[in-house]
């Protein structure tokens, strides 16, 4: 095949398999309407999710009748991962539809809750309270299926191979198995069980069905969207507390890890690195919560000093897991500096990889402090020493490679730089040094906490900027750019080349 050839093959590959991808999408928009029966007064958004099911379903049927099956080519790295990247696009056009046409929202911020609700970040423009039930359900769910992967799992359904594009666009580095099907049929699985059990133990400890439902899909999906403007906070209740705080570890923990819960390998789950580092970061940073707020205990209505434990834990966990839930009612600009830095920290630290939770992730801050020990090891040890450069992510140790952590320190740079980026342009727009740093945190590493910035009547130009944040933050760096540089580098090629013959793979 003619170079020119397998690239115009590579994007006829790319629409077939978006058609497909929308044609499913389209099914998932009308999942809402399950709940109507039980809200009649309700149907009147019917329309509001049928109408955009229809014109996706139709929209993807004539892209996938655009292209010929036989056409396709091997889903490998390139393929796999434009292919995420549309179906991003994709769900999040078909997210903000039926929010801006149930008339309760504009068109900005319908995108801006779309992208909060598939990112998993839960930054909202809305009052929860003020809300319908099919339109607090549909968040719900955006947050359900975003976490672990919406695109990931429906491409699972479509291909038996593994592309590993995709993989590395969902922020999956790993799969549980070797088989992308079987994993993805593992990871429903288990989040199904979580749900089921979750939405018990809510239902158990006081909260209604509805309520029960929809706190845990966004729990177990370090989401943060609630049903109340004041989010577990309105509960004051200890039981769902705790059991919001299991949820959360659950959702920010490793799909690979509960896989090793679940097949029984206690000892293996017990000593991967990432497990390790975020209990030691959470105990570290509960204590310094405790510290923060000490000095300030009639603020926040506490009693007594477990009264700061018990809220310094929910609130660490929230922010490391990037979940975003309050379980005590303040304002963020109110809080004491440090424990806004505190929290900031935590949601750019977030969870482990291969899970529904956002941040840099535990096992690059593993190889991050491993490397610095590392270094300072060859500083004083013999030349003839042998140094194991290695972190427990499964059952086996992870061998790293210069390569690897390169990787790691290049994708925290970029971090870095972008969270800079997008803080001094909240700045410019007016907005103080500390609340943009915790605003735009809260975007990029998908966190969901708020320093006050977002909110209805938050600007559109804001609402973009957090926007892109949250895009970046959940789709990852290099993903990203890779798609980018990739096609613009194709359609460079397709206009200027001639029908030269190809050479190499």
């Amino acid at each position: 095949m003619r170079e020119r050839e397998h690239t115009l093959a590579r994007y006829k590959t790319v629409i077939w398999y978006i058609g497909r991808l929308m044609m499913i999408i389209g099914g998932f928009l009308l999942l809402p309407l399950i709940i109507l029966p039980f809200y009649m007064n309700e149907l009147k958004y019917f329309q509001s999710f049928l109408v955009p099911a229809l014109v996706f379903a139709f929209a993807g049927f004539i892209l996938k009748s655009l292209t010929d099956k036989s056409e396709k080519v091997p889903v490998n790295h390139a393929v796999g991962a434009i292919i995420v990247v549309c179906a991003w696009v994709a769900g999040w056009l078909a997210g903000a539809a039926p929010l801006y046409l149930s008339g309760l929202f504009n068109p900005t911020q319908a995108l801006f809750e779309s992208m909060s609700g598939w990112t998993t970040t839960g930054l909202t423009v809305a009052l929860p309270d003020q809300l319908p039930h099919i339109i607090l359900f549909w968040r719900s769910l955006m947050q359900y299926a975003g976490g672990f992967g919406f695109a990931l799992m429906m491409m699972s359904m479509l291909i038996s191979s593994n592309p590993s594009g995709a993989c590395y666009a969902e922020g999956h580095t790993d799969l549980i198995l070797p088989q992308l099907k079987k994993s993805a049929n593992i990871i429903v699985k288990i989040y199904l069980i979580y749900l089921l059990a979750g939405s018990a133990m809510y239902l158990f400890a006081g909260m209604n069905v509805f309520d029960a439902v929809n706190h845990c899909m966004t729990a177990l999906s370090t989401g943060g969207f609630s049903t109340h403007n004041d989010s577990i906070a309105g509960f004051k209740s200890l039981p769902i507390e705790i059991i919001s705080i299991i949820l959360m570890l659950l959702g920010a923990t490793s799909f690979t890890v509960h896989h090793l819960i679940f097949s029984k390998k206690f000892q293996s789950a017990k000593i991967n690195d990432e497990v390790k580092f975020m209990f030691a970061t959470l105990i570290i940073f509960v204590a310094l919560f405790f510290i923060a707020v000490m000095p300030r205990m009639a603020y926040f209505h506490f009693t007594g000093y477990g009264d700061i434990v018990r809220h310094g834990v929910f609130e660490c966990v929230s922010a490391l897991t990037t979940t975003g839930f309050r379980s005590i009612s303040y304002v963020h600009p109110a809080l004491p500096a440090l424990v806004s830095f505190i929290l900031m920290v935590l949601m750019c630290l977030g969870g482990h990889t291969n899970s529904t939770a956002g941040g840099i992730k535990q096992y690059r801050i593993a190889v991050f402090f491993r490397t610095i020990y590392w270094t300072i090891q060859e500083m004083f040890l013999p030349r003839t020493s042998v140094i194991s450069y290695q972190v427990m992510k499964a059952e086996n140790p992870s061998f790293i490679k210069e390569k690897n952590i390169r990787e790691v320190l290049l994708y925290i740079a970029l971090f870095v730089v972008t969270f800079v980026t997008g803080t001094l342009i909240l700045v410019f727009m007016g907005n103080t040094v500390l609340h943009s740093m915790f605003e735009f945190a809260s975007a990029l590493s998908t966190g969901g906490l708020s320093s006050g910035i977002t909110s209805p009547t938050a600007s559109p130009q804001v609402l973009w900027v957090l926007l892109a944040g949250m895009f970046l933050g959940r789709l990852e760096f290099f993903i990203i750019i890779y798609v980018i540089v990739k096609a613009l580098t194709d359609v460079k090629f397709l206009i200027t080349s001639e029908d030269a013959p190809m050479h190499g793979k």
